[in-house]
């Protein structure tokens, strides 16, 4: 007895809740036996976060998006891997672009060509025609009537312009004519309208200018005092010559056929016509009858 007590002195004390030997243990085969520590848990997750919260795999049992399950992203968490950027687009930035439709293309286009066409059309008429503007040149000049005595100014002239057309494919209608003259380049004296008439090709015409200027008919602008004063000055100088400025604005049209026609406004300056009087009359011609060239732009 003695020694069946020592024995089981000797034999080590089950603890509760430990296997029994006699093959009643519900454990399954090939496990560790419980001790009498307390059951191990497992490593903590890293950084000290709660299990689980980082992993990259669902709890037991759970599907993969689950609420709550975030896949192993975590802002918060500095080294995990950032979620995927929204997919840059180049015009995100910038409101799109109202698209130019086909017509308007299309009316483009054809302004485009149509511009071409007429200006070689233009230049392929002007190397057929060649126009020329036609030549003007004084061939008398004269005044009569002439009385500068401030503030009364009376005085007429008369002019021949001779006109030539040097086209030989083109005909010149001047459709209206206005005549101005002038003293001391810019006062001016009269005006009036000459008679409109036709040039044909290779011909040539005298054209008949005449003007009046009479201060004491209010029908007309008068001449300033000071420029009745500063020509009887210059009337009763040595020299007893007046200059004057004969110029001409022409409304022309250059026609050939009945096919092609060409409106163009034509300025004339026939400058520096010197008149030399003849004696104390108020008569006066051009000096030496010296002819004269007018200077033509169109």
């Amino acid at each position: 007895m003695a020694s069946s007590q020592s024995d089981q002195d000797h034999q080590p004390r089950k603890e509760s809740g430990q296997a029994s030997s006699d093959g009643n243990d519900p454990s399954p085969a090939g496990h560790p036996q419980a001790t009498g520590y307390s059951p191990t848990m497992g490593y903590p997750p890293p950084m000290g976060y709660p299990p689980g919260q980082y992993s990259g795999y669902p709890p037991p049992g759970q599907p993969a998006g689950y609420p709550g399950y975030n896949n192993g992203y975590n802002n918060n968490y500095p080294y995990a891997q950032a979620p995927p950027a929204s997919y840059y687009h180049p015009q995100a930035m910038h409101p799109p672009q109202p698209q130019v439709s086909g017509l308007v293309r299309g009316i483009i286009a054809g302004l485009f060509f149509l511009v071409i066409f007429m200006c070689l059309s233009s230049l392929i008429v002007w190397l057929i025609l060649r126009p020329a503007i036609p030549a003007f040149h004084v061939d008398t000049f004269t005044v009569s009537n002439f009385n500068a005595t401030s503030p009364s100014f009376t005085a007429k002239w008369d002019a021949n312009i001779k006109v030539d057309n040097p086209n030989t494919k083109l005909k010149v209608y001047f459709d209206q004519i206005e005549v101005y003259m002038y003293y001391d380049e810019d006062n001016l004296l009269a005006t009036s309208f000459a008679t409109p008439f036709l040039l044909e090709t290779k011909q040539s015409t005298v054209m008949q200018a005449k003007l009046a200027s009479n201060n004491s008919d209010h029908s007309q602008a008068g001449v300033g005092s000071w420029v009745v004063e500063r020509m009887a000055e210059d009337r009763n100088s040595s020299s007893g010559k007046l200059t004057f400025n004969l110029r001409i604005a022409l409304w022309t049209t250059f026609k050939s056929g009945s096919w092609w026609a060409r409106h163009v406004t034509i300025r004339v300056y026939c400058e520096n016509l010197e008149v030399g009087f003849e004696g104390e009359t108020g008569n006066g011609k051009l000096i030496n009858n010296k002819s004269s060239d007018c200077i033509v732009f169109a």
